[in-house]
């Protein structure tokens, strides 16, 4: 009681009745508790749908519209449309754009080369290839060269260099448009040039639009708009400033023709095209002021030169060239590899002192053997060299398994300058 008078009189102090009690809300069941249902069926319900249509949501906000792939026209050849060429040899992998095509392709397979009307090949640096036509026309394209095929008989060079032969009844047409020409002259003039049946010849276009032609063997037919100009074999003709100008030196065909030797040496060591090099070259030493260059260019080839050599120096027509003979028999010391040991022990039993001598060098190189008889002591007269003769004749019998080449020896031929 004491507690509850110092209330009222602190409600009282305050202004307040401590008689009046303020009335208390009933509470009413039915209207709070269906509030509170309405109110939890709406979260359960959001929450429902949030969990059903979130990730569909998120679906949809990752999946941003991407721009639409630019298309490249491409034109897919179809496997029946013709072929006009074939890649028969490359040093590496070569470039190949085919017609309706935007890109490149590169390939080294001549299995999988297919070149059908327009299609263009190129090299790049230090690729070279040979394409033969349907008409056997064969076509080499030196490194950085750049070409389109149209027909077997007719191809469209646009850069670099090129080789070109011709088989008997067969004419291969070089054409080009993008010569460039004096400010003065539109449009350009184009030109054209025919590689003749049985016949080859050299041209080029370089990086300013020249052009440079030159008859490796038989004479060829050059135009250039209303003009046209027959070249001998050896004349060079360039086309500069819309003119066709003859130059007054000649070409060496052998020498202007070295970048192709990567190719020949692809195609074996028994290539015929590759022997009859081999021969023109060796034919000239001794002959020219350039004598060093034709003999670094058969040394070039490595062991891909010696069946050529070695078949000239053992046919009898070579006595009749004793210094190219020399010459031959002082490469083959060089670079002869072992499947040829027995070869060289029959040039010991040579009429020529000086090819004994050489040739006994060359098997003390391979074998580290001399039999009791040095290479200098083979200048002796033939008869007193017949004991290591046989000495080293016995020993090949017995040893000759010792030195099978990894790779199949080539198949011995007739020397063509035999």
């Amino acid at each position: 009681p004491q507690t509850a008078g110092r209330a009222d009189d602190t409600l009282g102090a305050r202004g307040l009745d401590p008689s009046h009690t303020p009335p208390i809300p009933a509470r009413s069941g039915g209207a709070a508790s269906q509030s509170l249902k309405m109110f939890a069926a709406a979260a359960a319900g959001f929450l429902l749908a949030w969990l059903l249509f979130a990730p569909a949501r998120r679906d949809i906000v990752q999946q941003k519209p991407q721009p639409a792939p630019s298309v490249v026209p491409q034109m897919v050849v179809s496997p029946e449309e013709p072929s006009l060429a074939r890649l028969t040899v490359s040093t590496g992998s070569v470039e190949v754009r085919q017609p309706g095509r935007a890109e490149w392709s590169l390939t080294s397979d001549v299995n999988t080369f297919h070149c059908p009307s327009g299609t263009e090949v190129r090299t790049g640096a230090g690729v070279r290839c040979e394409l033969e036509t349907d008409d056997l026309c064969t076509i080499r394209l030196n490194e950085a060269t750049e070409l389109a095929v149209h027909s077997p008989r007719e191809i469209e060079l646009r850069a670099g260099q090129v080789w070109c032969s011709s088989p008997p009844d067969v004419s291969l047409q070089v054409v080009s448009a993008s010569l460039k020409q004096p400010p003065e002259q539109s449009p350009p003039t184009p030109w054209s040039f025919v590689c003749p049946s049985n016949g080859t010849l050299l041209s080029e276009v370089d990086s300013s639009g020249g052009c440079r032609i030159s008859a490796a063997s038989d004479a060829i037919n050059v135009t250039l708009g209303s003009t046209q100009q027959t070249l001998q074999r050896g004349e060079i003709a360039r086309i500069v400033d819309g003119q066709l100008v003859i130059e007054p030196r000649h070409a060496d065909a052998l020498l202007s023709t070295s970048w192709m030797q990567p190719l020949l040496v692809r195609k074996g060591h028994d290539s015929p095209e590759l022997g009859d090099r081999v021969n023109r070259l060796l034919a000239n030493l001794g002959r020219s002021k350039m004598n060093n260059l034709y003999e670094d260019e058969i040394r070039s080839l490595g062991d891909h030169a010696v069946l050529p050599l070695l078949r000239f120096v053992q046919s009898p027509t070579s006595r009749d060239e004793p210094h190219q003979r020399q010459s031959a028999m002082g490469i083959l010391v060089d670079v002869a590899p072992t499947w040829v040991i027995g070869d060289l022990i029959g040039l010991l039993a040579d009429d020529a002192p000086s090819i004994r001598i050489q040739a006994a060098a060359a098997l003390q190189r391979l074998t580290r053997q001399t039999h009791g008889r040095a290479p200098a002591a083979w200048s002796a007269p033939l008869s007193d060299c017949e004991e290591s003769l046989e000495r080293w004749r016995q020993w090949w019998q017995t040893n000759a398994h010792r030195y099978e080449p990894r790779e199949k020896k080539p198949t011995p031929a007739a020397s063509p300058r035999a």
